[in-house]
């Protein structure tokens, strides 16, 4: 682990601007930002979110704990964003990222900028109804930034969606926002 943020971010001359329905990509001092026009919430290109949600610094807990011991290779992130994590989790060799966004008009952005790595696989649904037969080792649930935005039923929903069958065996679902990080799904037997 480092103590200081690796700053992981996308090469900000891949990505375009972007006037849309849904959001807005723009370029502010340098630094790409998405905002979404429905609430205004806004995502720049900053290193730092990345390396704390996938506790890369010694001041990243409880994230850094969750990934203490515990290996990955095959990843789901749900939910797409700028692609800082996708990215991320590329760059560092994961053979398996895969991406579920529910936003159409993202993901045509995010094809049409070309600013994430080709290896990166992006699926259109939703986080509460997606179901796949693939397998993966992490399954992080990125599609909330405050805890008042998913209710206990909608964590069940999910836990329920990505069954035990969806993860390998020491395999693990995490939401980081709400720092419920769960070693395995209760198993079927």
């Amino acid at each position: 682990m480092i103590s200081a943020y690796n700053v992981m971010t996308i090469d900000e001359n891949k990505i375009q601007e972007h006037i849309g329905q849904s959001f807005s990509v723009t370029k502010e001092s340098g630094v790409t930002k998405l905002t979404f026009t429905d609430n205004g919430f806004f995502i720049d290109n900053k290193g730092y979110y990345s390396d704390i949600f996938l506790g890369k610094c010694d001041t990243c807990d409880p994230y850094k704990t969750f990934f203490e011991g515990f290996s990955y290779d095959k990843v789901l992130v749900a939910g797409l964003g700028l692609g800082l994590l996708p990215q991320t989790l590329a760059s560092e060799g994961c053979s398996v990222v895969d991406v579920l966004e529910i936003n159409e008009e993202l993901i045509a952005w995010t094809a049409q900028s070309g600013h994430l790595d080709p290896s990166i696989n992006i699926v259109q649904g939703d986080v509460y109804t997606y179901k796949t037969d693939a397998k993966y080792d992490l399954i992080i649930v990125d599609t909330i930034w405050e805890p008042s935005e998913m209710t206990p039923q909608q964590q069940e929903i999910i836990k329920t969606s990505f069954n035990p069958t969806t993860l390998n065996h020491e395999g693990r679902l995490y939401f980081p926002v709400l720092s419920a990080m769960i070693d395995r799904l209760p198993s079927e037997d």
